[in-house]
């Protein structure tokens, strides 16, 4: 029984963070209908995404255990006008889901196969996560930058607004959202397309993002 709660637990949560909103340090980003994503000016800077050292947290939690991992990235570029990014897309690699937190590499495995398996990622139809930016903002405080733009998780897209430091310098940019917490039920992210075991898992899973691009 314990080995089918532990891998109900982690197989819808994808994407991305490190700690449960449940436990009220954020609020759940509000999702709204795909937006007209931004369009680089012809004399910006493109950086291009450097997939070894960028990465995704998630945390996903059932009704009985919580796991997190890491989402990889296959590509991805961002572009500079005037020291400010502006505009950019990149894209997940689903295939690369991966659990941090079970000792037993064989049972991690499993967890990890089940993930990307059909009911639940199904990798082999959508093998790609992507996010667009369709809106830049400076913001003061903690976090310098609102990125507003389109994730798309299992073929549906969705519009949300995160807060993230940018640091631009010289051919060097580095990207780091909030953590931050969205409900897969807006991306259909569901075990077996509604199955009752699919009650066993909190709608509500965390995601943090960070990107480093080089000219």
């Amino acid at each position: 029984m314990r080995k089918i709660v532990v891998t109900l637990g982690i197989a819808v949560f994808t994407i991305i963070g490190m700690q449960s909103c449940k436990e009220g340090s954020k609020e759940t980003k509000t999702t709204t209908e795909a937006k007209e994503e931004v369009q680089a000016s012809e004399d910006a800077a493109n950086y291009q995404i450097n997939t070894v050292n960028s990465n995704i947290k998630w945390l996903g939690q059932s009704i009985a255990t919580k796991h997190h991992g890491i989402i990889n990235f296959k590509s991805g570029e961002l572009t500079v006008k005037d020291g400010k990014l502006e505009a950019g897309s990149f894209i997940a690699d689903m295939n690369t889901i991966k659990s941090e937190d079970e000792a037993d590499e064989s049972i991690a495995k499993k967890l990890d196969e089940h993930l990307k398996a059909e009911e639940i990622f199904d990798v082999a139809k959508y093998p790609d996560s992507k996010f667009t930016i369709t809106s830049v903002k400076p913001l003061e405080g903690d976090y310098n930058t609102e990125l507003e733009g389109n994730l798309e998780i299992k073929g549906t897209s969705k519009n949300v607004k995160v807060k993230a430091n940018v640091t631009i310098e010289g051919n060097n940019i580095i990207v780091k959202t909030e953590k931050f917490t969205i409900n897969r039920q807006d991306f259909n992210i569901t075990y077996s397309n509604g199955n009752p075991q699919d009650k066993l898992i909190k709608d509500l899973f965390d995601m943090e993002v960070e990107l480093h691009g080089t000219k």
